[in-house]
């Protein structure tokens, strides 16, 4: 008789999530009730439940983890004390994470976006004692495939959207631009600790703006998905010595604090609160270039996100088996955060979702509705441009001195080579002029800013900088009284996106650009939209 009805409550559960979620994962649908068959609600039997449990219990993660990955020398990098209370864990992503449970109870796959900079791209991996496949990402996969898919017949697809010397405000307008359009995101892995510090310390905004606005743009973009989201902090060498300072102790931990957003990280571990570095293998966390994380930081990072997946996990199978049916219904409901709207006028556009009030005062003022539009050169896929979905057409009116550039792979080495890379229109020549236009398509919203009665948008451009940059002027239409002048110099190659004219109205319109000191520019991108940072 137990046995009935902890199976009819399985499938309770599972009528309750095809009747809040009809969006297509992959090749795999969710069907409605009213499609699925006895046979597809079986597929979610108590049997599977307890198999996954045992399987996740069986085994000392340590174990795996040794056994995978690590030789018997590295034990004590890696299995020093102290890694397991560098994991800062919060209900709202704890919530979400039934989703993933119960999705991958189905046997769907889980869709996991990692969006970030050069660590996240293998940075530091190519030389030395490094490999790709000891990605902290693509450790977290093979645990779950080890894991989870004998099980469930659910496969971790990881989507990599990183790239090397790029923060967050890129992806606030062009993370859809990288990532295929049937892709509903399920995990989001954001990772921009160092390079939002290393960029926005010396901003006149406060360093974490332009990483809440990314994050709402996720909350608010996927909603349908409900993903979870975690903050993956690493630590910024210096001659293979911790710089302690980031992003995390600069604004980050009030957005996990608002938003509910787990965390996991390498501070602790390797910085006190003086800032001096703690563990006595902080050398053996950096790579042999003594900037990126080492193979030993990726799987420190790894066993966090494997430790905090397995634990959740069986908190949630637990749920399944001892909650009623109405607890397990509030915890997958997509309202259960708590927060105002962003728009008390118009609470349909947001489909009862809420997100709380921003952190940051910029934050609460901008009130925008219609996805970024974006247009980039800049990308995780390497050469193949086919694999990027322009949101924002561009055409070249007027060129003199400007070449269109190949896709150049970053810091590519005979050894091995990353996969993200940048391109866009270069020149070294004096007095060149670029002209691009583009047009802004009529908002479909109706709830959205005005000024004087008119819908607007913001426009930014997106330039690669590097050791021999030139500077430019830069500015949208025929109002160069309003030029902006931009400096590409930088000692390293960093994405950097400048805003140009603000309140830009549907239409057509053009970009125009002219250098005007030596050295080399190249524009990459052009964006609109909500994120003006």
């Amino acid at each position: 008789m137990r046995l009935f009805w902890r199976v009819y409550l399985v499938k309770l559960l599972l009528f309750i999530l095809t009747a809040t979620r009809t969006c297509p994962q992959g090749n795999s649908k969710l069907l409605t009730s009213k499609q699925m068959s006895s046979n597809e609600f079986n597929r979610l039997t108590t049997e599977k439940v307890q198999s996954l449990r045992r399987a996740l219990k069986r085994n000392r993660l340590e174990d795996w983890f040794l056994k995978n990955l690590l030789h018997s020398e590295d034990e004590q990098i890696v299995f020093s004390p102290g890694w397991h209370n560098c994991t800062v864990e919060r209900a709202n992503t704890t919530n979400r994470f039934l989703h993933v449970i119960t999705r991958s109870l189905q046997g769907q796959n889980i869709n996991t976006v990692i969006m970030g900079g050069s660590i996240s791209a293998g940075g530091g991996l190519s030389n030395g004692k490094g490999d790709f496949r000891g990605l902290y990402h693509r450790v977290l996969a093979q645990w779950w495939q080890e894991t989870v898919f004998p099980i469930t017949g659910s496969k971790m697809i990881l989507h990599n959207l990183a790239v090397g010397g790029t923060s967050s405000n890129f992806f606030t307008f062009c993370y859809r631009t990288l990532l295929d359009p049937t892709t509903s995101i399920d995990i989001a892995l954001l990772d921009f600790t160092v390079n939002d510090y290393v960029q926005f310390r010396n901003s006149k905004f406060p360093m974490a703006l332009p990483l809440e606005q990314l994050t709402r743009e996720i909350l608010r973009m996927e909603q349908e998905s409900a993903p979870l989201l975690i903050f993956v902090n690493f630590v910024q060498g210096s001659k293979r010595t911790p710089i302690c300072n980031n992003l995390e102790n600069n604004g980050q931990t009030a957005l996990s604090n608002k938003y509910g957003v787990t965390s996991v990280s390498l501070k602790n571990f390797l910085c006190s609160n003086t800032g001096f570095k703690k563990s006595p293998y902080s050398r053996e966390m950096f790579a042999s270039d003594g900037t990126h994380a080492s193979i030993y930081a990726h799987w420190k990072i790894a066993l966090m996100l494997i430790n905090y997946f397995r634990k959740t996990m069986l908190k949630v199978l637990d749920r399944i088996n001892e909650r009623p049916a109405n607890e397990i219904r509030e915890q997958i409901s997509l309202t259960s955060q708590k927060g105002s709207l962003d728009s008390p006028i118009c609470p349909e556009r947001l489909h009862g979702y809420k997100l709380p009030d921003a952190v940051f005062p910029h934050n609460r003022i901008v009130k925008f509705y219609d996805k970024p539009l974006c247009f980039t050169e800049i990308t995780p896929h390497g050469t193949a441009n086919g694999m990027l979905h322009q949101s924002l057409k561009v055409q070249e009116v007027e060129n003199v001195g400007f070449k269109v550039m190949p896709k150049q792979f970053i810091n590519q080495t005979p050894q091995k080579s990353r996969s993200d890379a940048f391109g866009g229109w270069r020149t070294k020549s004096s007095n060149s002029w670029l002209k691009l236009s583009f047009f802004l398509p009529v908002m479909t919203e109706q709830c959205l800013p005005k000024l004087n009665g008119t819908l607007f948008r913001n426009v930014a451009i997106a330039i690669r900088t590097g050791g021999e940059g030139a500077t430019a002027s830069v500015w949208l239409d025929n109002f160069g009284s309003n030029a902006v002048s931009i400096n590409a110099h930088a000692p390293f190659g960093q994405t950097k996106l400048i805003m140009i004219a603000k309140n830009v109205t549907s239409g057509h319109h053009v970009v125009c650009l002219r250098k005007i000191t030596s050295g080399t520019f190249i524009l990459s991108g052009v964006m609109a939209g909500p994120s003006y940072n």
